[in-house]
C-alpha cells in the first residue's frame, strides 16, 4: 500500500483547538452538519441524524467549537418549517452563509451523512 505525502486526516492534537492559534489572532471555527433519515419514505434510513449529531458533539468536545459554530440540519419532524430542514433551498443557503462569513485562515467543516450504504445508487445500465 502506498501512502499519499498528503495528510487528510489529522489527530486530534496536532489541530488547533478553539481559541488557540499557530501565529497571529486565532481562527474562527464554523461548520454545517447535516443528517438525513429520508423517514417515511421508501428509501428511509437508520442512523444518519444520529451520525450527523455524533460529529457534532465530537467537534463540541473534542476540537472545542461552540455550539453557536455549529448549524445543524436534520430532517426531524422538529425542523420541518424552520431554516434547520436539510431542502436544497436551505442547504445552499446555510452554505452559502458558511462561505460568505469566513476570512482567510478560519477553520470550516462541512459534513454531510446521507448514505448508509455501499453500494451507488446510480444505475450504470442506463
Amino acid at each position: 500500500m502506498q501512502h499519499s505525502s498528503h495528510t487528510i486526516f489529522s489527530e486530534p492534537d496536532s489541530i488547533p483547538s478553539y481559541g488557540t492559534s499557530l501565529n497571529g489572532p486565532s481562527p474562527n471555527h464554523r461548520a454545517l452538519v447535516i443528517g438525513m433519515n429520508y423517514e417515511s419514505s421508501q428509501h428511509e434510513l437508520k442512523g444518519c441524524v444520529d451520525d450527523a449529531k455524533e460529529f457534532k458533539t465530537l467537534l463540541q468536545e473534542v476540537y472545542l467549537y461552540h455550539d453557536h459554530d455549529i448549524d445543524l440540519m436534520t430532517d426531524e419532524k422538529e425542523n420541518k418549517h424552520t431554516h434547520l430542514w436539510p431542502s436544497r433551498p436551505n442547504i445552499l443557503n446555510a452554505i452559502d452563509k458558511l462561505l460568505s462569513a469566513a476570512s482567510p485562515g478560519d477553520i470550516l467543516v462541512f459534513y454531510c451523512t446521507l448514505l448508509r450504504s455501499p453500494f451507488s445508487l446510480v444505475d450504470h445500465a442506463s
